[in-house]
């Protein structure tokens, strides 16, 4: 669309790209001083799969380092789990991200022109918000504006401007 001036909602180019790659775009926050959870990647060539080889610490989420729509994505709670979770990252995709799983309830926040939307909770009615509770009608149940201090939604406003600036 950009290269035809075909005017559109959302990211440019770049920034879409660049959002689309968990490996770079974390990076970027980090540098950025984003807070995101510790993780680590792994190509497919070169894995050592033994999960004691990450440095992290059950439970953790393993999914493709390109992509969305949780596909291939696995929340790994024992280190049974963890070859498999592995397994189906890597049919996605020939590198993956490995990172803390941060327990707790899931939110989005929209942002247009560089100012925050509120900011929406997203509770699936079973299991964690993948691609079956992203698409199944009646899934999941979202809230907006979320229940939230608004100290913290303030917080959460902040941080969706800064990584739309930082992704450009």
């Amino acid at each position: 669309f950009d290269l035809f001036g075909i005017r559109y909602t959302g990211s440019g180019y770049l920034g879409s790209a660049l959002a689309m790659d968990k490996g770079i775009s974390k990076k970027m926050f980090e540098a950025a001083g984003i807070p995101t959870p510790h993780g680590i990647s792994l190509k497919k060539e070169n894995r050592d799969t033994a999960f004691s080889a990450t440095g992290l610490t059950l439970p953790c989420v393993v999914k493709p380092c390109c992509g969305g729509s949780s596909i291939g994505v696995s929340i790994v709670r024992t280190e049974d789990e963890y070859e498999a979770a592995l397994a189906e990252a890597f049919r996605y995709e020939d590198e993956i991200i490995v990172e803390d799983y941060i327990q707790g309830r899931e939110f989005s926040v929209g942002v247009i022109k560089f100012q925050a939307l509120p900011v929406i909770e997203i509770a699936p009615v079973e299991g964690f918000y993948d691609y079956k509770n992203k698409y199944k009608a009646g899934s999941a149940v979202e809230t907006c504006p979320a229940n939230l201090p608004s100290k913290i939604a303030k917080r959460m406003q902040e941080v969706a401007v800064q990584v739309c600036e930082t992704l450009g």
